[in-house]
Order: C-alpha cells, then structure tokens, then sequence
C-alpha cells in the first residue's frame, strides 16, 4: 500500500477514521527511538534523589 492511494482515499474523510498500517506509525529512524525512550528520563533521575518514598 503506497503513501499516495491513502492519502487518495483519505480526502474528505475525518482523521480517526483512516485505516493506517502500523508501520506508518513506527519511528522514522533510530534517533528518534532513542529520543522517544529518553524523554521523560529526567522524571526518573529526580525521583531517584528524593528519600521519601510518598514523594517519589
């Protein structure tokens, strides 16, 4: 299934309603992985410092 024929068929139509392969949802590249992985890390690090556990 290419780009075009879905976008072709999606005219018109509301987003939630177009069927889209899973592979056009997967991460372009290895980066971008890495930086999904990576973006709430900072939340971790912070909790990893607090003692009390309520807190954390």
């Amino acid at each position: 299934m290419s780009l075009w024929s879905l976008l072709k068929n999606a005219l018109g139509k509301e987003l939630y309603k177009i069927p889209l392969p899973v592979n056009f949802n997967e991460p372009l590249s290895f980066i971008q992985r890495l930086t999904e992985c990576l973006e709430y890390s900072y939340l971790i690090d912070k909790a990893a410092k607090i003692k009390n556990p309520a807190d954390q």
